[in-house]
């Protein structure tokens, strides 16, 4: 049963993962929230620790949440915004504004493969939750099974480790996929709330659904297929991104081979 406290949410997660999506859902339900991308972000932003204050001393449950997703998809999309956001700062027209074989994707190619395809073969994510989660609340997520079928897990903070600023603020950490978030969010808040009330129902707006497509399969997916034909990757290349623990860690066998030939199919048409 509830217990009369009510939750708050620290969004921690790597970019391109949903978090916008997600933030905007928990703060019309009327579920504190604040986001971030890392504790340093909070050593950074002052008010960010600010916020997690705050949410202490009104007594909440802090919850805080991860997002994962499947790897390749997230590796195109932190590229193509940082394509775009480029644009944007140097004054170029939106890309939508243009015809899709207009741009010079030689930019996005070099943001893709020496960014941020080399950071992910090179551990990044690996290290990523070492450093948030093992380190910062005693929690070694990718040492722990994940169940893959539900497409979320549920941790309680270690207090007997030190953490970090932001690690030693929340009492929950769940880890939740992309793709479930519409069907999972909620029952993995509950699950998380160990008696803290949950608002009934949480709602995604149909204008928050078409931001989070976009790109992908809205009026924007020619350019994104643009994008994508233009990767340099091998058939070995994509197969090692799946072999990473990360992926190996949120998806099934089933899952790793349907998405790798989702994406060479992709990128070889």
């Amino acid at each position: 049963m509830p217990d009369g406290r009510g939750i708050a949410v620290v969004l921690c997660t790597v970019p391109c993962t949903g978090t916008s999506y997600v933030q905007h859902a928990l703060q019309v339900a009327g579920i504190p929230t604040t986001s971030m991308h890392s504790y340093r972000e909070a050593i950074r932003k002052p008010t960010r620790l600010d916020t997690l204050r705050r949410f202490v001393d009104d007594g909440r449950l802090i919850v805080c949440v991860t997002l994962v997703r499947e790897p390749l998809a997230m590796l195109v999309s932190q590229s193509l915004w940082s394509f775009f956001s480029i644009r944007l700062s140097q004054g170029v027209p939106w890309f939508d504004e243009v015809d899709p074989a207009e741009p010079d994707f030689e930019w996005f190619r070099r943001s893709f493969h020496d960014v941020n395809y080399t950071n992910y073969r090179n551990g990044r994510l690996e290290s990523y939750f070492a450093t948030e989660f093992h380190e910062g609340m005693g929690i070694d997520v990718l040492a722990t099974p994940f169940p893959q079928s539900e497409g979320y897990a549920v941790f309680a903070r270690d207090r007997a480790t030190p953490g970090n600023v932001v690690g030693t603020h929340c009492d929950r950490l769940v880890v939740l996929r992309t793709d479930r978030i519409d069907e999972k969010l909620r029952t993995a808040l509950c699950d998380a709330a160990d008696g803290a009330a949950v608002p009934q129902e949480i709602h995604f707006s149909a204008a928050a659904v078409e931001e989070r497509n976009k790109g992908a399969s809205n009026k924007d997916k020619p350019y994104y297929e643009s994008f994508v034909r233009n990767l340099r990757l091998s058939d070995a290349d994509i197969r090692a991104i799946y072999d990473r623990p990360y992926a190996r860690h949120i998806l099934s066998d089933a899952e790793r081979e349907h998405w790798i030939g989702n994406w060479t199919a992709r990128i070889r048409s």
